[in-house]
């Protein structure tokens, strides 16, 4: 199945710096790694004018649009092959998604882009999604290479209460010095839309980072994934343009995941940092099929 073929880089100056006459360095490039989730094909203004996304329409505009991308069907498997570079059929999790609850994950054994970015002298942040595993502590993301993770470890939840499974899902988890994992459960989420925090949070990394080393920003968006939820501001922008409320809505969460990637570039920008940054954005597979879906839309691809 073909999934959402969306995937631009911006890249800013990325180039090699002269140290003197004799040597020559690399300075390695800041990564923000933006992830949409279940995103239609002609979810975004590039393939449908009437959706608002000016943030992101500018970045493709002023990069790469790679429209032969190639994703699993469904979350856990693409994310298990974005952080391991390997099929999902070689990690035993090509079969669908981890369930709430289930006692597995991505194994341990892989060593994900965080532990090879970690090894090259990165700090590495996740804000938003993870869904690789939770069972145990070796399953989360601060045991695989991550200084900090903040957001939910399930594969979907509400995007203002933070429930998923009658059980609130949201934490801070931070990596200490001998190795364990400081996890908090941060309990004051519950009411605010989940892209503003998940902006937030990135923007606060982006802030306090200490630029003598790269910075690698993983930020896997819980929107456009079901239940359709988004302040009323969004939706309004789309009064008169759209009649159908599922697809109103849909659209407005794209709105609003777009502010969020505004907050996360002029973070970037205010620190000095977009120069030596790629931006990659992408979804980790299309839309859902009719009937599943929530007013996604993948037309004229037929997955």
């Amino acid at each position: 199945m073909i999934g959402e073929l969306l995937f631009f880089l911006v890249l800013g100056i990325v180039g090699l710096e002269a140290v003197d006459e004799v040597e020559r360095k690399v300075k390695q490039p800041n990564i923000v790694m933006m992830v949409a989730d279940d995103l239609g094909w002609a979810d975004m203004p590039w393939h449908d004018s009437l959706a608002i996304a000016p943030t992101l329409t500018g970045l493709a505009d002023s990069g790469i649009i790679l429209e032969r991308h190639y994703v699993q069907p469904i979350c856990s498997p693409t994310r298990s092959a974005l952080m391991t570079g390997k099929y999902p059929s070689r990690l035993g999790l090509n079969h669908g998604t981890i369930n709430a609850g289930e006692p597995y994950g991505l194994g341990v054994d892989e060593k994900i882009i965080a532990n090879y970015l970690k090894d090259l002298g990165y700090a590495t942040h996740l804000s938003g999604k993870w869904h690789l595993g939770y069972c145990s502590w070796a399953l989360t993301p601060t045991q695989r290479g991550f200084d900090s993770s903040y957001g939910y470890y399930n594969g979907h939840e509400t995007y203002f209460s933070k429930v998923t499974h009658d059980y609130f899902d949201f934490r801070l988890d931070t990596l200490g010095d001998d190795g364990n994992t400081t996890s908090k459960v941060v309990w004051t989420a519950n009411g605010t839309y989940s892209s503003y925090l998940y902006a937030n949070r990135a923007k606060q990394v982006i802030d306090e980072h200490d630029q003598s080393q790269p910075l690698f920003m993983y930020i896997p968006m819980q929107s456009v994934h079901n239940p359709n939820e988004v302040p009323d501001k969004y939706k309004q922008m789309y009064d008169g343009i759209i009649q159908d409320d599922q697809r109103k809505t849909l659209l407005a969460m794209v709105t609003a995941m777009d502010d969020a990637a505004e907050v996360v570039v002029s973070a970037l920008k205010d620190t000095g940092m977009w120069e030596n940054t790629i931006f990659i954005f992408f979804s980790d597979n299309g839309g859902p099929l009719e009937g599943i879906g929530n007013g996604q839309v993948n037309y004229p691809l037929r997955g």
